[in-house]
Formats: C-alpha cells, sequence, structure tokens
C-alpha cells in the first residue's frame, strides 16, 4: 500500500512539473507576438513601412482572428503600397469580418478610400456577392429607386436602395417608401439627391398671384389711395386704373401693383419684393444630402458597410462610414 501511495504522489507531482514546463513557453509566446505588435507599430510610427508591413503580417498569421491586428496591418499596407492594393484591401475586410461596430466603420472607410465601390442597379434590384473574406457565401438582394419631390423652394430628387436576403423581400421595402411622407427617409439609405433651385419662378407667381400687396410701401399708398391722399407713389396716378379710382384698401392695393407697368417707382418695390421673397426663400431652403456607396456587403454577418461624402458649405468634404443592418426575412 505505501508503495502504491508513493507511486501515486511521484505520478502527480511529475504531471505538476510538466504543466509547469509547459505553461512557460505558452505566456512566451503570447508574450512575444504582442511585443512584435508593438514593434512594428513604432516603426510603422518612424515610417519604415517596409519593415512594419513585414512584422505586422507576421502578427496577422499568428492572431488571425484579432482584429485590430488586422486594422493596423491595413492601415501599414495603405502607407507601403496605397489603399488599393490587395494586402490592403484584404487586411481592411479581415478587421471588418472580425471587429467590433467601430473597427468595422474604420475598414468601411479604407475601402472608401481605395474606391470599392460594390456595383448598385438604376431603378432595380442586383445580388451583392460577399467577399472572399466572410465567414460564408451568404448573397444579398439590392433594390434601388429613384424619387423626386417639388417643393417651393427646390425640386429634390434622389436614389434611395434597400437591401434582403431575397428580391421580394427588398422589393417590398421600396413598395412602402413614399418621398412626401414625413420621417419617410428616418430608416432609408439615400445614395444621393439632388436639389434644383426654384425659388425664382416661386416668388414670381407669389408676386402674380398679389403677394406684392403684402409691400409696406404698397399698403401705405393703398391707405393713402383710400383717404385721398398723397402716398410713396403719389396721389392720383397711383389709384387709378382703366379711369376707375379704387374705393377700398383691398382693391387700392391691387390697382397700385397693376400700375407697376406704367410706374417706375411701383415697379421698383415689386422688384426688391421679389428680391427679399428669393432671399428668405433660399434661406429656408434644405441643402442637398450627402453622396453615398456601398463598400462592403456580408450576408453572414448580415451587415452593409457604407460611406458617405457631404460637401460644406466651404467647399471642403467631410466623409463618414455607417453600417446598416440586412433584416431576416419572415
Amino acid at each position: 500500500m505505501q508503495w502504491v501511495n508513493f507511486q501515486r504522489a511521484r505520478w502527480f507531482l511529475l504531471f505538476l512539473f510538466a504543466l509547469g514546463i509547459n505553461r512557460v513557453p505558452v505566456a512566451q509566446a503570447a508574450d512575444e507576438w504582442r511585443a512584435r505588435w508593438r514593434t512594428a507599430l513604432a516603426l510603422y510610427e518612424q515610417a519604415k513601412y517596409d519593415k512594419a508591413c513585414q512584422l505586422l503580417r507576421a502578427v496577422s498569421k499568428e492572431q488571425p482572428k484579432n482584429a485590430l491586428v488586422w486594422a493596423d496591418v491595413a492601415a501599414c499596407e495603405t502607407k507601403l503600397s496605397g489603399a488599393s492594393s490587395a494586402r490592403a484591401l484584404h487586411a481592411a475586410r479581415m478587421s471588418i469580418r472580425w471587429g467590433d461596430e467601430s473597427t468595422r466603420e474604420k475598414g468601411y472607410l479604407v475601402l472608401g478610400a481605395a474606391a470599392q465601390r460594390l456595383a448598385l442597379p438604376s431603378n432595380g434590384c442586383a445580388t451583392l456577392s460577399a467577399p472572399r473574406e466572410a465567414a460564408c457565401a451568404r448573397k444579398v438582394i439590392a433594390c434601388a429607386k429613384s424619387w423626386n419631390s417639388a417643393g417651393s423652394a427646390y425640386s429634390t430628387d434622389g436614389e434611395v436602395v434597400f437591401f434582403g436576403y431575397t428580391r421580394a423581400q427588398a422589393e417590398a421595402q421600396g413598395d412602402d417608401f413614399d418621398p412626401r411622407v414625413e420621417n419617410a427617409f428616418d430608416n432609408v439609405l439615400s445614395l444621393n439627391d439632388h436639389a434644383e433651385e426654384t425659388c425664382g419662378a416661386s416668388c414670381d407667381r407669389a408676386v402674380q398671384a398679389g403677394a406684392a400687396a403684402e409691400s409696406p410701401l404698397i399698403i401705405k399708398q393703398a391707405q393713402a389711395c383710400v383717404q385721398r391722399r398723397p402716398g410713396p407713389f403719389g396721389s392720383n396716378e397711383p389709384c387709378l386704373w382703366q379711369g376707375q379710382r379704387c374705393g377700398d384698401e383691398p382693391s387700392c392695393r391691387a390697382t397700385v401693383l397693376k400700375n407697376a407697368a406704367k410706374i417706375s417707382a411701383i415697379a421698383a418695390e415689386v422688384q426688391h419684393f421679389i428680391s427679399k421673397c428669393i432671399s428668405d426663400c433660399q434661406a429656408n431652403a434644405k441643402p442637398a444630402g450627402p453622396s453615398c456607396s456601398v463598400v462592403h456587403a456580408d450576408g453572414c454577418q448580415g451587415n452593409i458597410g457604407v460611406v458617405c461624402t457631404q460637401k460644406n458649405a466651404d467647399g471642403s468634404e467631410r466623409t463618414e462610414a455607417s453600417e446598416w443592418g440586412i433584416p431576416e426575412p419572415d
């Protein structure tokens, strides 16, 4: 019995010793790839992109599911060979596959900078294939739809797109879209919208409908006509039309405006009203929206990567990435 216990104790001690031997290399290996990663980042900061990229590639082979490593590889390869290089694009897509939403959006920006835009149909549907880096080959259907809407300040038109795993699913979303409905664009991906100014025509129509009668000077002249006293444009001529004198303020406003054709001071006031109308109209008009492109479609994860560019008032541009989900079919 003593010999048995001794043997058990001996084997137990040998087992513990073996565990200790195996743990040291594992811990060292874990520290080693992180150390190489840090070294590569230091080389990157020193603009030694060739050496940094070589080291980062080696680290990515050891850590094939580490999105942050892949993101660093993408950044390095972009500096070394350009955003559209095969290695940069592969690394960006790997960071998208394994990363969280923030990391994925950075990957979308890399794809956008490399002009990796997926071809979308015009007023129709198309299949978006998954990249080879995706976890599976599940495809996505994209259906685009054009729209237009006429407003008082601008006439606008644009294009929206809907996604699904079947054509019927994507088309059904498009059938429900109506740009005239309030908040119609809240949960819809707008690819673009263009605005054509209609303020001039709108204000001309307003004047023809008598809107200039609200001009303070026109009102003063109409009141003067009623009271038979001189006004801003005269005492008698502005109040007559075809030999008839106006009787009350509304009819006198209309009469004063009719005389714009022969009294230059009234014509100048009407033009001033139109200019102010156009200025106010343009100030309240909605600016054109951003131009957006789909750069990545992953049917496995159910994500669509989008990059949008917005032109600022000063002529500069702002580019942002976003992610859209693909609804599962009912």
